[in-house]
């Protein structure tokens, strides 16, 4: 059996893409790093963690992704998790956002994918603020569900 390797990512700072920050994902990060290491008994060196100051840029996950795909083997568990923004746009496609730009869910998965693991844990906590397309959706997605205007 083998072990469990886990990237934790925690996204506050979203001022690059004019959205509004999350003062508190690295707090998730360091409680989610905290249980892993006490609850699962896990080693720090098989946990990468980003965001403790806040930004995490798209290539900085995704080059931490491949490192990690490098050292990783099939019998290992791979947990990802993710505190901040995310959000469906008008495509219906599902991103996260990081702070220099959106990755797709699916783009994620077959990133995840490529590590080559067995097992694979997702974890998502989203706030999702974001000031694009979402108000817009919600507000055609109730009008739909209640066949009246409801004031929008």
């Amino acid at each position: 059996m083998g072990t469990v390797k886990a990237i934790l990512v925690g996204v506050s700072d979203y001022s690059a893409i004019s959205q509004p920050n999350l003062p508190f994902c690295k707090n998730d990060i360091a409680i989610m790093r905290q249980t892993l290491i006490s609850n699962l008994d896990m080693e720090p060196a098989d946990i990468i963690s980003l965001g403790w100051n806040g930004k995490v840029t798209r290539a900085e996950f995704l080059n931490r992704l491949l490192l990690l795909q490098s050292c990783i083997q099939k019998t290992d568990t791979l947990l990802f998790y993710f505190s901040g923004q995310g959000g469906i746009f008008a495509d219906n496609s599902h991103n996260l956002a990081f702070s220099d730009g959106f990755l797709t869910t699916q783009k994620l998965i077959d990133a995840i994918n490529e590590t080559g693991t067995k097992n694979k844990l997702i974890i998502y906590i989203l706030s999702i603020p974001l000031n694009f397309y979402l108000v817009k959706l919600k507000m055609s997605r109730m009008l739909f569900r209640t066949g009246k205007n409801n004031g929008f």
